[in-house]
């Protein structure tokens, strides 16, 4: 079995020049508003592996500031930087990773003071407080920075053993085939349904009202993904047709349409806070997209098969799977992968608890918790849905029958995930990493197939589940008894705090 290690993020096709340097032919996007990628030169790195993080530590004062002062140096330092090489090559726009770092803590910083001054000017201070806000700002890159390295984690899962029983879950049938994604506003009121008849409809979570986005005649393409940005103005929707579509929500209109990916589009996940999408298809290929200038930023390559699935928590780190039976933690700045093998088929969904964590659902019926310093996982849930069901029944790493996990949901920096198949439950899960510990907590019944679950983060107060009468990837098994639709899980209190 192949040993996890540090890949360099090669091309189909590698050249080697004289230098010794690989460099990557990766195939232009084409269509409006995806100009032409430069080719980039990649050198080849020595192979590290990474320090492992303890989850529990919170960075004390002297932490915050050299954090706060690292960003800030950062910005200073891109202004004379720019002063110095302006001069210099100004035919070569090829940004390295150190310029990437530097314009994100330029761009984090003028968004963070622009926030803080305006919720001051809110508030009716006529007399903005300069030293307030730079503290305000201290400590929430502060914040930003221990999520960024896992050391915000909170202990939750452990609380639903006792947890009284929720009220029943909502249903509201919509979509004539199945419902395949799931997007959540920030605002926890409104949430999006994508579906196998083409239908994106928009919903209000309280009342149950929806509204459809898409044209209800016309020849309408299959959604397989769906992703809303932090601020929830761009909803991202892809599927078989191949295009990535760029939906403004203020309006209600597709603003945009990409060409790029040479089979169906599979998966998508905004990198964190930022407008940096990464799109994957079945053309064995990860996409990174800048939405905040609608362009093309690069491809990653690596898989060797469809890739089914993938999750992002910042704009440097991502995480997908595929029916190569592999998961790749793709390092962005770096331009490196991590590899990780376990599962025994089909991985068809993951997701990342904390940058350095994340879990894995697979056709093997096996649920897989990792930490990106370890080769294997750290912990195993074989059979985690039960034997199969007559609706859905395969073969599991125990060579027993199994249904297939086909959905998971996470509260991010948390140890709680949410695992979805056709065994009629929606299964919540305590996931510690560093105790390697995965057991089942609790479960709600749900219905039908699970495509997929959106977890409200702030509140903490439901679930949305996306049910079906057929698997999100195809028309294996059906399930007649099921209803086409999405589901509100009330989730029992004290979650949150």
């Amino acid at each position: 079995m192949p040993a996890k290690g540090r890949v360099s993020a090669g091309s189909a096709r590698p050249k080697r020049g004289a230098n010794g340097a690989v460099t990557s032919s990766a195939r232009p996007a084409r269509g409006r508003a995806a100009p032409e990628k430069r080719q980039r030169t990649v050198r080849a790195k020595p192979a590290q592996v990474d320090g492992e993080i303890d989850s529990d530590s919170e960075p004390d004062s002297d932490d915050n500031a050299a954090v706060a002062r690292r960003a800030r140096g950062a910005a200073v330092a891109a202004d004379a930087h720019g002063e110095a090489s302006g001069s210099e090559d100004e035919s070569e726009d090829v940004e390295t990773a150190d310029e990437r770092r530097v314009r994100m803590a330029k761009a984090m910083l003028a968004k963070l003071e622009s926030a803080k001054r305006a919720a001051a000017s809110r508030d009716g201070d006529s007399d903005v407080d300069s030293d307030a806000v730079e503290r305000d700002i201290d400590r929430e890159l502060a914040k930003q920075a221990a999520q960024a390295a896992g050391r915000h984690f909170e202990r939750i899962a452990a609380r639903l053993r006792a947890a009284p029983a929720a009220p029943p879950p909502r249903f509201i049938r919509a979509h004539a085939r199945a419902p395949t994604a799931l997007a959540l506003a920030s605002d926890e009121r409104t949430a999006y349904s994508g579906a196998k008849d083409g239908e994106l409809l928009k919903w209000d979570v309280e009342t149950g009202q929806r509204m459809r986005l898409t044209p209800k005649a016309g020849k309408r393409p299959p959604i397989a993904a769906l992703a809303l940005s932090a601020d929830g103005h761009l909803l991202a929707c892809g599927g078989p047709d191949r295009l990535l579509h760029i939906w403004d929500t203020r309006i209600g209109k597709c603003a945009e349409s990409f060409k790029g990916h040479r089979d169906g589009l599979t998966a998508l996940a905004f990198g964190g806070s930022k407008n940096e999408l990464f799109t994957a298809a079945k053309d064995r290929t990860v996409k990174v997209w800048n939405l905040d200038e609608m362009t093309y930023v690069e491809t990653l390559f690596g898989h060797a098969d469809a890739i089914t699935a993938i999750d992002s928590l910042s704009p440097e780190r991502a995480v997908s799977v595929g029916a190569d039976r592999t998961v790749r933690m793709w390092k962005v700045l770096e331009e490196t992968q991590l590899v990780f093998h376990a599962h025994m088929a089909s991985i068809d969904c993951v997701r990342m608890l904390t940058p350095t964590s994340f879990i894995t659902g697979s056709q093997d019926g096996a649920l897989c918790l990792w930490l990106a310093t370890r080769k294997k996982p750290v912990a195993t849930a074989l059979r985690a849905h039960g034997a199969g069901a007559p609706a859905a029944a395969g073969s599991g790493a125990d060579g027993g029958a199994c249904n297939w996990v086909s959905a998971l949901g996470v509260v991010p920096s948390s140890d709680l995930a949410l695992s979805g198949s056709a065994d009629g439950f929606l299964r919540f899960w305590r996931c510690d990493a560093h105790e390697s510990s995965l057991e089942q907590v609790y479960s709600v019944p749900v219905p039908g197939f699970i495509n997929a679950i959106q977890v409200a983060q702030t509140s903490r107060r439901f679930a949305v589940v996306a049910t079906a009468q057929e698997h999100r990837l195809g028309s294996w098994f059906r399930d007649h008894s099921a209803k086409n639709g999405i589901a509100i899980i009330p989730l029992p209190p004290g979650l949150v705090g």
